[in-house]
């Protein structure tokens, strides 16, 4: 019989995992594998809540390398339109959400956890009223490339703190005219000459794409096509604003936002082809 919590070598084990969420605005989400919510106390916050029971809630395999490399993990659950919505997966909320994976007893909440898995919430797939996450480990990060390095194109991004430039004197407003799909719409009242809003940002105002933002891939004659798809096909009559977009050369910045003062790149240094370049002997 089970005499102790958490004790693992028992007979029998009252075990449930537990799951805590924690998006980048501050919004908490906890679930738990049992068949009833389980109040967690005594361990801390963020940890100490309530659990609800996650329907339809699974797990990939669990592994821990000694390599360094990065772990993943992938969970899936049914959607809950009380907690997590489709509307909020599509529009990117939980994108880079903390998540912590722990096991209790929920005969004893209190007696402390053994925790399983932690990091951010990755790859995010939605289909038939369910949705599939990857947990990506704690060495994500080390992957990535910290530092800069020199660079003829700018490493500032257009109206960050190093940029400079006011982002309001160039947001424009309009109304959608035109949709195509969920990548392409159109204001055919826009007048900008053609690329002027490249590699930009569109964000819905109105309709059922309200708050999402997505970066322009190319801009002509007033239509947008975006990098990547609307959360929702908009509708025509749609608000929207837009922010051009930049280039990062030297010569957009000074063409098109007078900014060369703030220019954070190095255009004067020579290229692979002129650092592998030597003198002809012949």
């Amino acid at each position: 019989m089970k005499t102790n919590p958490l004790d693992l070598a028992a007979e029998t084990t009252t075990l449930a995992t537990c799951w805590l969420i924690q998006r980048v605005d501050g919004t908490t989400y906890r679930y738990t594998d049992h068949d009833q919510p389980i109040e967690v106390a005594g361990q801390g916050a963020p940890v100490d809540g309530t659990y609800l029971t996650a329907v339809g809630y699974e797990t990939g395999e669990i592994q821990a390398r000694a390599d360094l490399s990065v772990d993943e993990l992938t969970v899936g659950c049914v959607l809950d339109n009380e907690q997590i919505t489709d509307a909020e997966l599509r529009a990117g909320l939980f994108d880079f959400a903390a998540v912590r994976l722990f096991l209790v007893d929920w005969s004893a909440p209190a007696a402390g956890n053994i925790k399983l898995r932690r990091g951010t919430l990755g790859e995010i797939a939605i289909a038939e009223g369910r949705f599939q996450a990857e947990l990506r480990g704690m060495m994500q990060p080390v992957q990535q490339v910290v530092g800069e390095a020199f660079s003829p194109l700018c490493r500032a991004d257009l109206g960050d703190s190093r940029c400079g430039v006011n982002l309001a004197s160039y947001t424009v407003a309009g109304t959608l005219t035109a949709v195509t799909d969920r990548t392409v719409v159109t204001d055919s009242a826009r007048a900008e000459a053609d690329g002027y809003f490249d590699n930009g940002v569109l964000t819905f105002t109105s309709g059922p794409n309200a708050g999402a933002t997505r970066e322009i891939k190319v801009y002509a004659s007033g239509q947008f096509i975006l990098h990547q798809g609307a959360p929702y096909l908009a509708e025509v009559g749609d608000t929207y604003s837009a922010v051009p977009g930049c280039q990062k050369t030297i010569e957009v910045c000074k063409s098109k936002f007078d900014n060369v003062i703030n220019f954070r790149g190095e255009p004067q240094v020579p290229g692979v082809d002129e650092a592998f370049n030597y003198p002809n002997a012949r």
